[in-house]
């Protein structure tokens, strides 16, 4: 069993492809990192204020299937939900390695992480295609392939940093390989 988060690239992909049958923008399917997560009987995390379900949303449209999904999967006993602590000094480091704090609800992400790795004493997974979560001094100024090599092959401060807290970040196709 994994513990799994989501981030909202990831989840808008997923969306499109298949509730909306539009093509999908990510590295590789979102199909086949459902399929990943279903064979790992993985559970997904969420924060309990839903700050990671509004990202969602917002990114949707506010469409209702987020909700029921949630619902769903927390009936189901395959998502659950914590209340994340404020890790000011990790929230500092990573503020220092140019991670973005204010106006950015990735910190949610990150303190969900943290919480739920404490919690319960493993590593936890973030799905993202967001540069902020490897190496976000190269976002502004990414070509397509350095950003692809990024993805492909984890890299950056952010990410060595989160992964030394027990939080380990990948994208889609570095997740699903």
């Amino acid at each position: 069993m994994r513990l799994v988060i989501i981030d909202a690239n990831v989840y808008v992909n997923f969306f499109k492809k298949f509730i909306q049958r539009v093509e999908h923008t990510t590295e590789d399917c979102p199909f086949k990192l459902c399929k990943r997560l279903q064979d790992e009987e993985a559970i997904l995390i969420f924060d309990s204020g839903g700050q990671i379900v509004h990202e969602y949303n917002s990114n949707t449209k506010g469409n209702e299937f987020t909700e029921v999904w949630k619902t769903n999967l927390l009936r189901d006993g395959l998502a659950y939900e914590i209340s994340p602590d404020t890790f000011r000094q990790d929230l500092q480091r990573l503020r220092a390695l140019n991670f973005p704090l204010n106006n950015s609800r990735d910190k949610w992400h990150v303190r969900t992480a943290l919480t739920a790795a404490k919690t319960f004493e493993t590593e936890i997974f973030i799905i993202s295609e967001d540069l902020d979560f490897y190496s976000p001094a190269e976002k502004a100024n990414c070509n397509p392939a350095r950003r692809s090599s990024i993805l492909q092959n984890p890299q950056g401060k952010v990410h060595k940093y989160l992964k030394s807290t027990n939080v380990k970040v990948h994208s889609i196709i570095s997740y699903i390989q």
